[in-house]
């Protein structure tokens, strides 16, 4: 007995046709849609590609002139000169080094903006880390007269991104050379914690910091309008915050009896394990008008 298609039938059948066919349309606009994602996911990974191209191409065609600039102003400097021409050479070579520092500045807050930020582990020596620092930022700030005290505790080899390291600690004693009173003590003190931890602390005599939640945003400063008594950029303190957090760190403040401390830690500072190696930084070889820092 063979079987009636009824009316009903065909129209559920219609009905699984149309379904069927709905579904088959969805799965190709999500393959296109997926296709289309790669698509953009290989330009988006090309273009981090070339903006880190692009950000390590500025540091070099501004970083290489302004350092060759340096031996020049080295052999210019000599006995036979009067001391006006060598207050001169002195003047332009603080320059060089402040428009440095500003400039690395500009190049690290663009590579947090756009997500560029990668490591660049290696071994080095955080005391002559240090010297360079020091050396730099006693010949930009002489005129105030400060007094440092450092007290590092470190006598091994570390392993991490010696380069932000470098940035993190050069901000933090920039910042306490340009907010604290003439002639007071600006205290450094870096030690190794029982958990591994880099702990980094830079104390200065100054006034309270009003709101400490902001002054680690980007441009931001407490008298900030066009009379501020204080040069910078105001991206410093941001760079610091940023560059611990990615290393895995942090930083906080404390007031006490009129001394403000930063301290950061940043961890896995005695991880030897990864094998890439940095070439150096910038300023390894510098030779500064300024006497040897010794701890």
């Amino acid at each position: 007995m063979s079987e009636v298609i009824t009316l009903e039938d065909d129209i559920l059948i219609l009905e699984v046709v149309k379904r069927l066919q709905e579904r088959k349309k969805t799965l190709d606009e999500l393959n296109r849609s997926y296709l289309e994602m790669e698509l953009l996911n290989e330009k988006l990974l090309e273009s981090e590609v070339n903006k880190s191209r692009f950000l390590g191409i500025i540091r070099n065609e501004f970083n290489n002139p302004l350092f060759g600039i340096i031996p020049i102003l080295d052999t210019l400097y000599n006995d036979e000169l009067d001391k006006d021409k060598k207050d001169l050479i002195e003047s332009a070579y603080r320059e060089i080094l402040i428009l440095h520092l500003q400039l690395d500045n500009i190049i690290a807050a663009s590579e947090i903006e756009s997500g560029s930020l990668h490591r660049e582990k290696s071994e080095f020596d955080f005391k002559a880390l240090m010297i360079d620092i020091i050396s730099i930022l006693k010949n930009i700030h002489f005129e105030k007269e400060m007094n440092l005290e450092t007290n590092i505790d470190i006598n091994i080899p570390l392993y991490s991104d010696r380069e932000k390291i470098y940035t993190v600690m050069a901000n933090l004693l920039s910042n306490a050379y340009e907010f604290s009173k003439e002639k007071t003590l600006i205290k450094m003190d870096a030690f190794i914690d029982k958990d591994e931890n880099l702990v980094l602390k830079v104390s200065n005599y100054s006034n309270k910091i009003k709101n400490e939640d902001k002054i680690f945003d980007s441009f931001y400063q407490e008298n900030n309008d066009f009379n501020r008594t204080h040069r910078g950029l105001g991206i410093g303190l941001a760079i610091t915050k940023s560059f611990l957090e990615f290393l895995g760190g942090d930083v906080h403040i404390k007031y006490d009896n009129h001394i403000n401390t930063f301290t950061c830690t940043i961890p896995n500072i005695l991880d030897n394990s990864d094998d890439i190696f940095d070439e150096g930084f910038m300023f390894d070889d510098f030779n500064d008008f300024d006497e040897e820092v010794k701890f």
